[in-house]
């Protein structure tokens, strides 16, 4: 199977040339989508083929003759590569959309690692600050599309940052600081009666952990020395994607 692959792999890389960042996507999912489901197509080929085999073959093995196991595989054209995955893609067009919505929030995480649409929903729930980066640990910062209508909009917010960087970006630890920044870039800003600060301040992450709301969720803040930082607790995962898929489905 290892030529067959080969030539796919090849024909992706050339359906994709005039869309680099869509086709490094792809290729960071290790084309599985794609490949897995061009193989399916012509397994069923290789089994006629193999029967077609079987049916000539004579009641008694001729001396020298390799065993029909060992006929070559069914082979597959470059260019019969390239019209299955077009109409692949032409038929499901949301694969590129997924690929573009995984290119977009430039992480280190393989697109395979969750399904191919999961991408699509992280890209109706999160953005990504176009300047500001989070801090030496994590290059990124998430902000929140819209904020959720929900009784406890800014604790369900917090939940939802430490998820997305969780899942994203493959940091289940977040900074305080980070978590400030992506609450203020998310519209979630302390307020004051200073007129020196008519747009409030940071939010105090320790206070919001403390909620009623948050009890069980997140864990205790640890990495004191570095400002501290808090991840989601399993209690708090469960929660939290309930709340993520709802939010991605109305989005």
């Amino acid at each position: 199977m290892s030529g067959v692959l080969a030539t796919l792999i090849g024909a992706v890389a050339a359906y994709f040339k005039v869309h680099p960042t869509v086709g490094a996507s792809l290729f960071s999912a290790g084309v599985t989508v794609t490949v897995l489901a061009v193989l399916a197509k012509l397994d069923g080929r290789k089994k006629v083929s193999g029967q077609r085999l079987a049916a000539a073959e004579p009641s008694q093995p001729i001396k020298g003759e390799p065993p029909v196991s060992e006929v070559a595989e069914a082979s597959v054209s470059e260019r019969e590569a390239k019209e299955i995955i077009g109409r692949m893609l032409d038929d499901d067009p949301k694969l590129i959309e997924a690929a573009s919505a995984y290119a977009y929030f430039q992480t280190s995480v393989r697109m395979g690692e969750y399904p191919a649409f999961e991408w699509l929903k992280f890209g109706a729930v999160y953005a990504l600050h176009p300047t500001l980066a989070a801090d030496r640990r994590i290059n990124r910062l998430l902000m929140l599309r819209f904020q959720p209508e929900t009784g406890e909009p800014v604790a369900d917010m917090l939940l939802l940052i430490l998820y997305g960087y969780k899942h994203i970006y493959g940091s289940d630890e977040v900074s305080v600081e980070v978590l400030q920044k992506a609450l203020w870039e998310s519209w979630v800003r302390q307020k004051n009666n200073f007129a020196r600060l008519p747009e409030g301040s940071l939010i105090n992450i320790d206070d919001l952990v403390r909620k009623w709301a948050l009890r069980d969720l997140i864990s205790p803040k640890f990495r004191l020395s570095e400002g501290g930082a808090y991840r989601l607790t399993e209690k708090g995962e469960q929660a939290v994607s309930v709340l993520f898929e709802d939010l991605a489905d109305r989005a």
